[in-house]
């Protein structure tokens, strides 16, 4: 297909190649921090090479400093992601960097170059530290190293690719390996091992290709057949996105969109899907009925989190005992405690919809044993003493730990007074709900409740 250029705010002009310039120089902030935390001022560093220009670099080797500079500009016309340029960087910082500190050793201040050289590395080194986070990172990777490590037992930054990784998990695991896959508004072409057909994010969507070049459904599904895709994995918008797609030649016509609706509804059969349903797996009906799909340990150990979201999923389905069995491999597999957690809510709400009260609790109690030490989690656990229960002296107790783990959460606070009204204690109550509109001064929710409380605690005096 032809690839249509889109321009975007930050991927070119001047506006984008000063940001670059700024962000190289440590001048340039994203919500507050310096963008790329691992950069910083290292540009600084090439800024002393006009001094040292003649003296410190050969004749060829200020041609290559030139030609290097040549094509940055070159390709800061069209790219200014720093995944395309840090190439470049790194040979236009280093390099300079390098012949500089060589001369200026040669010199009687080599004593002093060493001082200033070794002072400036462990500064930038110490700030690339503290603005990236490694300490943190660092910590994480003892408790890692400690519980057990899998890729799926902690969350990345990206929801839509941790469930990606997942249901493309379950396809490897559930199919054959001579069976196509094709894609259908999902812009990451990887981890799935099987024949993929898929189209790039600036191309037209594959799927609607075939659509327009067939008769209705059915010729669509012969079509994908004699390509010998068997399976389709479609995010949840995809239809929506190719309806209202700005430009004209990656737009669906209403015709294509009610046929590719129609084989989707006809034609195909949902064998799985992510949370929030953001994910769909469909399969292109056979002859024979697809195997019903399950989790089995080996899933769990390698994505305990996905796992475990899979099996709320099929609670909220009322399957309750496939739920209730990966919960229970959930426990028995070497995962990090706070997925444990989770797992004994799971069974808590599993045991309260059988009317089965005090398993239940006794699923909180082991809940709230793991949860010790995490405002979060202990947060989770009040929750479900709280609305699932209507246990409101325990939620209140759970959640005095987690406040005294985390005093500015609000969403603690918040339900804090919230217990405590529904426990009459109107008082203590409007206490909280205060604390909480000084957390989140705009939340208008706390404000009509303060106002409510006010007229029960002080009816003589309230005057609005």
């Amino acid at each position: 297909h032809q690839i249509i250029p889109i321009s975007y705010a930050d991927s070119n002009g001047m506006n984008s190649f000063v940001y670059v310039l700024s962000s190289l120089t440590g001048f340039c902030r994203d919500q507050g921090k310096f963008v790329p935390a691992a950069w910083g001022g290292t540009l600084i560093w090439v800024m002393v090479v006009p001094i040292f220009w003649k003296s410190a670099f050969p004749r060829s080797l200020r041609l290559w400093v030139v030609a290097g500079v040549s094509s940055w500009f070159i390709l800061s016309a069209s790219a200014v992601e720093t995944r395309y340029q840090i190439g470049l960087w790194s040979f236009l910082v280093c390099l300079p960097f390098a012949f500089v500190v060589n001369f200026l050793l040669s010199s009687p201040q080599a004593l002093a170059v060493k001082r200033v050289v070794f002072g400036a590395v462990c500064a930038a080194f110490i700030y690339t530290c503290l603005s990236s986070g490694m300490l943190g990172l660092i910590f994480s990777s003892v408790k890692m190293a400690l519980y057990g490590f899998s890729p799926g037992n902690y969350r990345t930054g990206d929801q839509g690719l941790d469930q990606l990784r997942w249901i493309t998990h379950l396809i490897n695991r559930n199919t054959d390996k001579n069976e196509g896959v094709i894609y259908a508004g999902i812009p990451y072409i990887f981890g799935l091992e099987r024949p993929l057909h898929a189209s790039y994010y600036l191309d037209k969507e594959l799927i609607l290709e075939y659509a327009q070049r067939s008769s209705d459904a059915d010729d669509l599904k012969n079509m994908l057949t004699q390509l010998k895709v068997r399976h389709l994995l479609l995010r949840s918008d995809f239809l929506k996105k190719i309806r209202s797609e700005p430009n004209r030649d990656m737009r669906a016509e209403e015709k294509d969109a009610v046929k590719l609706e129609e084989f989707i509804g006809r034609c195909a059969v949902l064998r799985a899907e992510t949370p929030q349903r953001y994910y769909q797996w469909y399969g292109l009906k056979m002859d024979e009925p697809y195997p019903k799909i399950t989790i089995n340990l080996d899933d769990v150990l390698d994505y305990p989190v996905s796992a475990m979201e899979h099996a709320g999923l099929l609670f909220h389905a009322g399957d309750l005992d496939q739920a209730e069995r990966i919960s229970r491999m959930i426990l028995s597999a070497p995962v990090v405690p706070y997925v444990k957690v989770y797992a004994y809510l799971l069974l808590g709400d599993m045991e309260r919809a059988r009317n089965n009260l005090s398993e239940a609790l006794s699923c909180l109690e082991r809940a709230g044993i793991l949860a010790r030490g995490n405002a979060e989690l202990l947060y989770a656990v009040g929750l479900f003493y709280e609305m699932s229960l209507a246990r409101y002296p325990q939620a209140q107790s759970i959640f005095i730990q987690a406040q005294r783990l985390d005093p500015r959460a609000f969403e603690i606070v918040y339900h804090l007074g919230y217990c405590s009204y529904k426990m009459a204690d109107y008082l203590r109550s409007l206490q909280y709900f205060e604390e909480a509109l000084r957390l989140k001064p705009g939340d208008q929710k706390t404000r009509n409740n303060i106002g409510s409380l006010r007229k029960i605690v002080f009816p003589a005096g309230y005057n609005g």
